[in-house]
Protein backbone atom coordinates (compact mmCIF):
# COMPACT_ATOMS: atom_id res chain seq x y z
CA UNK A 1 0.00 0.00 0.00
CA UNK A 2 1.40 3.88 -1.19
CA UNK A 3 2.09 5.86 1.47
CA UNK A 4 2.02 9.62 1.54
CA UNK A 5 4.90 11.67 1.80
CA UNK A 6 3.42 14.99 1.92
CA UNK A 7 0.94 17.43 -0.18
CA UNK A 8 0.78 20.71 -1.03
CA UNK A 9 -2.22 23.06 -2.10
CA UNK A 10 -2.29 26.27 -4.30
CA UNK A 11 1.44 26.66 -3.98
CA UNK A 12 2.18 29.97 -6.26
CA UNK A 13 5.01 30.22 -8.60
CA UNK A 14 7.38 33.59 -8.88
CA UNK A 15 9.69 34.23 -11.19
CA UNK A 16 12.15 32.38 -9.56
CA UNK A 17 12.16 28.86 -8.29
CA UNK A 18 10.84 28.02 -5.08
CA UNK A 19 10.63 24.73 -2.91
CA UNK A 20 7.06 23.41 -3.21
CA UNK A 21 7.36 20.34 -1.37
CA UNK A 22 10.32 18.87 0.08
CA UNK A 23 10.46 15.77 1.64
CA UNK A 24 12.74 13.73 3.98
CA UNK A 25 12.23 10.26 2.48
CA UNK A 26 12.24 7.54 5.14
CA UNK A 27 14.49 4.57 4.88
CA UNK A 28 11.68 1.85 4.29
CA UNK A 29 10.76 3.70 1.26
CA UNK A 30 12.43 2.54 -2.29
CA UNK A 31 10.47 4.33 -4.85
CA UNK A 32 8.87 7.72 -4.75
CA UNK A 33 5.93 9.15 -7.00
CA UNK A 34 5.23 12.63 -7.11
CA UNK A 35 1.73 14.44 -9.08
CA UNK A 36 1.75 18.00 -9.77
CA UNK A 37 -1.51 19.60 -11.06
CA UNK A 38 -1.43 23.25 -12.22
CA UNK A 39 -4.87 24.88 -10.83
CA UNK A 40 -6.30 26.58 -13.85
CA UNK A 41 -4.20 29.71 -13.29
CA UNK A 42 -1.23 29.85 -15.87
CA UNK A 43 1.23 27.22 -17.27
CA UNK A 44 4.09 26.36 -14.82
CA UNK A 45 7.87 24.99 -15.00
CA UNK A 46 9.19 22.53 -12.35
CA UNK A 47 11.97 20.11 -11.71
CA UNK A 48 12.91 17.67 -8.73
CA UNK A 49 16.19 17.89 -6.83
CA UNK A 50 18.02 15.46 -4.73
CA UNK A 51 20.25 15.63 -1.89
CA UNK A 52 22.06 13.62 0.32
CA UNK A 53 22.98 15.60 2.84
CA UNK A 54 20.08 18.74 2.47
CA UNK A 55 22.70 21.02 1.39
CA UNK A 56 24.18 19.68 -1.66
CA UNK A 57 21.75 19.37 -4.56
CA UNK A 58 21.47 17.72 -8.00
CA UNK A 59 18.77 17.76 -10.53
CA UNK A 60 16.92 14.21 -10.71
CA UNK A 61 13.99 15.59 -13.31
CA UNK A 62 15.06 18.63 -15.23
CA UNK A 63 12.52 21.51 -16.14
CA UNK A 64 9.59 20.51 -17.48
CA UNK A 65 6.38 22.75 -18.13
CA UNK A 66 2.90 21.87 -17.11
CA UNK A 67 0.12 23.64 -18.79
CA UNK A 68 -2.66 25.64 -17.69
CA UNK A 69 -5.32 23.39 -15.65
CA UNK A 70 -2.74 20.18 -16.77
CA UNK A 71 -1.24 18.01 -14.35
CA UNK A 72 2.09 15.61 -14.55
CA UNK A 73 3.18 12.46 -12.88
CA UNK A 74 7.01 13.00 -12.46
CA UNK A 75 9.24 9.97 -13.42
CA UNK A 76 9.05 7.29 -10.50
CA UNK A 77 12.42 8.12 -8.26
CA UNK A 78 14.25 4.67 -7.61
CA UNK A 79 18.03 6.09 -6.39
CA UNK A 80 17.87 6.07 -2.65
CA UNK A 81 17.82 10.05 -2.16
CA UNK A 82 17.02 10.99 1.18
CA UNK A 83 15.92 14.01 0.85
CA UNK A 84 13.35 14.99 -2.62
CA UNK A 85 12.71 18.83 -3.03
CA UNK A 86 10.47 19.53 -5.72
CA UNK A 87 10.33 23.18 -7.47
CA UNK A 88 8.13 25.24 -9.19
CA UNK A 89 8.91 28.50 -11.42
CA UNK A 90 6.31 30.80 -13.99
CA UNK A 91 6.36 29.77 -17.46
CA UNK A 92 6.16 33.09 -18.63
CA UNK A 93 7.93 35.65 -16.46
CA UNK A 94 5.71 37.79 -14.02
CA UNK A 95 2.56 35.30 -15.20
CA UNK A 96 2.30 33.37 -12.23
CA UNK A 97 0.45 30.36 -11.50
CA UNK A 98 -0.54 27.66 -8.67
CA UNK A 99 -0.07 24.28 -8.34
CA UNK A 100 -0.81 20.96 -6.31
CA UNK A 101 1.53 18.34 -5.61
CA UNK A 102 1.46 15.09 -3.96
CA UNK A 103 4.15 12.81 -3.21
CA UNK A 104 3.83 8.84 -2.36
CA UNK A 105 6.17 6.23 -1.61
CA UNK A 106 6.49 2.59 -1.25
CA UNK A 107 8.71 -0.36 -1.11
Amino acid sequence: MPEKLGSVSQQATTAAYVSALKLNVPTHIERVIIHIKENNTNAIKYKLLGSVDDTVWEEVVSETVVAKNGSAKLATVTDPWPYLDLQVVDSVAATHGKATVYAFGGS
